[in-house]
């Protein structure tokens, strides 16, 4: 009798080689996927404090009086669309957006989920013992 296909015992050991193989793959992969998608978001907010800050040079209503120990925060529909911030226009334009969302907020797209928008303020603070302004992103 001649041997021309595989046996079964040998097809399931392929298969078990196999499983084996994707068991260790998988979580290394999806653990460089999770750090690759923290690292853009810690991007993203470098790129929208730098943007607040361009912002805040134009428009010196966003930052808070030295003299108070306050701080402002502002909405990032600010740097992207635009708004009105105490009783003044803020122009838009210093950060790219999803202008296809249909979302009213930032329309800024959260890299750690691509289905959801950032939604978060920048904060900005006077620090008297530096002498200059702080930036930091705040989520919702």
């Amino acid at each position: 009798m001649k041997k021309n296909a595989f046996t079964l015992i040998e097809l399931i050991a392929v298969i078990v080689i196999l499983s084996l193989i994707a068991l260790i793959v998988f979580p290394a992969v999806n653990s460089v996927i999770k750090n690759s998608k923290e690292k853009s978001f810690e991007q993203q907010k470098n790129a929208i404090i730098k943007a607040a800050k361009e912002c805040s040079y134009e428009n010196t209503e966003l930052l808070p009086n030295p003299v108070d120990k306050e701080y402002n925060q502002v909405p990032l529909e600010c740097l992207t669309k635009g708004c009105t911030y105490k009783d003044k226009i803020i122009e838009g334009g210093y950060l790219e957006y999803d202008e296809t969302g249909d979302q009213t907020t930032s329309l800024v797209v959260d890299p750690r989920n691509t289905k959801k928008y950032l939604e978060g303020k920048i904060k900005i603070t006077y620090e008297k013992s530096k002498n200059q302004y702080v930036y930091e992103y705040v989520e919702n």
